[in-house]
């Protein structure tokens, strides 16, 4: 258990937890503070897998050869806090499901003998990252789409976002399950990561729009250090999407200008794609609409206004539009709109960004909005990007990397 003095009556504590779900051992109980060198949890949102990385100091070997878990197990991960911010403020901090992904031991009499655990969120049976597939669905949404992909992967669905797109026809070629689906996800302006057994798709647009959990004062609230970046480069005010629509043959032209572009951009973001996925119907079904088609490899169950039937499918399918409309994907210009917001998206939530490291306190967590007050220009509102818990033997940190919230888009 890590300590950290407050007064002769009262310290702060810290006490990490590592429990191996099968046999429901705590391996981390019992440990000396003097032998953990590293507990870190990095609690990201939709670009990386949560991640678990802890060093331990081994001087009698006990952990080489008695506690060292093989890799692919499950595990529980967390850490509790005692008189954090005042004597009797305990708190449970829990991490979620962590799958063992790499195990390190160094030894000699250089560093000693240092026993180094690294742990995902993403199931290591599951398969859904490094196994490729080839198969397709028509007449469903994403939604639907998302639910087989989870069950399918031994994952529950937590869909977190009132859109739902509608889908046409969409192919999974030579993808894993994660990478076909975050793509739609990003086709979508949607952002997907796996977190404690759940698959879990969310609109940062939506919760941009959240009030902040908490505050930041400068000066106050335990702040340690940070870094504020602003910049222009690659940066837009406006985008604009054309390009010929294949269904009949016609320039479909959108464009798109927030209300609150970034400071001092003023170039116009140009773009040619379509849509492989299209905007939710004026009604969709909240209960996740067209039931999923059943798939098999090589061949697609199409739910249509009629019996089911089985047809298989190429994936060189023939193209007999206009020459300058190859590619992937259907026109339309809700479709054509969307994709002018989303990418501008992309590109300006890069505008202002910082990392502020502070005491540490499991309040603080990804996909959660923070209120700065008192940084001069860079007060605001701003979006956790990632949190990162560091227990060590100095104490309990976060640092969290923010980015602004963008308003209407």
């Amino acid at each position: 258990m890590i300590q950290i003095p407050i007064t002769a009556f009262s310290a702060r504590q810290v006490q990490p937890m590592l429990t191996i779900t099968d046999t429901g051992v705590d391996i981390m109980k019992g440990l000396a503070s003097q032998n953990l060198l590293k507990f870190c949890y990095s609690d990201s949102t939709s670009e990386k897998a949560d991640g678990l990385d802890i060093e331990i100091a081994d001087p009698h070997r006990t952990w080489m050869q008695q506690h060292l878990p093989k890799k692919g197990i499950e595990c529980k991960a967390g850490f509790t806090v005692y008189n954090w911010k005042n004597p009797g403020d305990n708190r449970v901090f829990e991490m979620g499901t962590f799958y063992i992904n790499q195990v390190e031991y160094k030894f000699g009499s250089h560093h000693g003998n240092v026993v180094t655990v690294k742990g995902s969120s993403i199931p290591v049976k599951s398969h859904i990252k490094n196994e490729k597939k080839h198969r397709s669905w028509e007449a469903s949404n994403l939604k639907s789409i998302a639910g087989q992909v989870a069950q399918q992967n031994g994952l529950t669905l937590f869909y977190d976002t009132t859109q739902n797109p509608q889908v046409k026809r969409t192919d999974q070629v030579d993808k894993s399950d994660l990478a076909y689906l975050r793509d739609r996800c990003k086709e979508a302006s949607l952002s997907l990561k796996i977190h404690n057994k759940q698959l879990v798709i969310y609109s940062e647009e939506e919760y941009d729009q959240r009030a902040p959990a908490f505050t930041i004062t400068y000066g106050k609230d335990n702040v340690l250090e940070g870094e504020f970046v602003s910049k222009c480069d690659d940066t837009y005010a406006s985008a604009e999407n054309k390009y010929v629509d294949p269904a009949h043959g016609k320039l479909v032209k959108e464009k798109f200008t927030p209300s609150e572009p970034p400071e001092g951009s003023y170039e116009l973001l140009k773009l040619n794609e379509r849509n492989e996925i299209e905007p939710d119907d004026p009604d969709p079904d909240p209960g996740g609409g067209v039931p999923w088609p059943k798939i098999r490899e090589g061949a697609l169950l199409v739910v249509a206004s009629g019996e089911p039937r089985e047809q298989l499918y190429s994936y060189d399918l023939p193209f007999t539009g206009p020459a300058q409309s190859h590619g992937k994907g259907k026109g339309s210009k809700k479709g054509a709109h969307r994709k002018c917001k989303g990418k501008l998206r992309q590109k300006n939530k890069k505008e202002k960004e910082s990392h502020i490291k502070l005491v540490g306190d499991p309040m603080y967590l990804s996909s959660l909005c923070v209120q700065l007050i008192d940084f001069g220009i860079f007060s605001g509102k701003w979006f956790i990007s990632e949190a990162r818990h560091d227990i060590a033997q100095h104490g309990y940190e976060v640092e969290l990397h923010i980015r602004t919230a963008l308003k209407g888009y």
